[in-house]
């Protein structure tokens, strides 16, 4: 009686192990992309959150007479912030090179007590992608 030893591995084998191996390699990259995209858009969010603090501080520190446009990109300026141009809108400027700021500084009433700060805060956070912060403040005449 003659029996064939059986050794190795069969084509079905090899193929069943390749498409699993496939498959899994294919879901890693998925979910790693997923996880970097999203570290991504964290990160800048969170720093176009910190630019927007850094300049809420700044006006903070400023007297309610001295809060303007002007005064305040003056002031921005010396943290590394440059103003680009001034239109209808307000004051557009860049921080570094991947962030766009529009500052407005109003006085809704009219009556020289309240102005109202309008920021917002463009950036991109892929090719495709672009994100925005807007943050809006009161300053008071004590």
């Amino acid at each position: 009686m003659y029996q064939k030893k059986e050794r190795g591995f069969t084509t079905v084998d090899m193929t069943v192990a390749m498409l699993v191996t496939i498959i899994f390699v294919s879901i890693m990259t998925s979910v790693l992309y997923s996880v970097y995209s999203a570290s991504t858009e964290a990160k800048r969010t969170a720093s176009a959150l910190n630019y927007a603090v850094d300049i809420f501080e700044c006006i903070g520190g400023m007297s309610f007479s001295d809060v303007t446009e002007e005064n305040v990109v003056r002031e921005l300026k010396s943290i590394g912030m440059t103003k680009t141009s001034t239109t209808s809108e307000g004051t557009k400027g860049k921080i570094g090179n991947s962030y766009e700021f529009l500052l407005k500084i109003e006085d809704p009433k009219g009556d020289g007590y309240i102005k109202h700060i309008t920021l917002k805060i463009d950036y991109a956070i892929s090719a495709k992608n672009k994100g925005s912060v807007k943050l809006e403040r009161l300053k008071t005449c004590a």
